[in-house]
């Protein structure tokens, strides 16, 4: 862990997030509980696409490129909403810490 990422863990807000909030924003793999089901979440390294499963199998995968217009996702199942919406906040999470951690080097370069 860097020195970044600890002064973040550090401060965390509890009334701002939950728990898997924090877990989310903290590690780039682990579970997401949607109605009481838990999810695995990953990212591929490559194109930082987040991917999530159902916990234990290897599919179906969802992932953050499916859009809400995308006939998939308009034709899905409440649960594939569900993931589709679940796997795109988390993306956005892992998202915000890279852009956290990049003003937080421009903000160090500058002081």
């Amino acid at each position: 862990m860097s020195k970044g990422d600890k002064d973040m863990s550090e401060t965390r807000d509890y009334g701002l997030w939950d728990e898997e909030m924090w877990e989310i924003w903290e590690n780039p793999s682990g579970y997401y509980t949607i109605d009481n089901n838990r999810f695995e979440y990953g990212t591929v390294a490559e194109t930082d696409t987040v991917w999530l499963r159902p916990e234990g199998k290897e599919s179906p995968v969802v992932d953050s490129n499916i859009r809400r217009n995308d006939p998939i996702y308009v034709n899905g199942t409440d649960e594939f909403k569900a993931m589709v919406e679940a796997v795109r906040m988390i993306c956005n999470i892992r998202n915000a810490k890279e852009a956290a951690k990049q003003i937080s080097v421009i903000a160090s370069a500058m002081t």
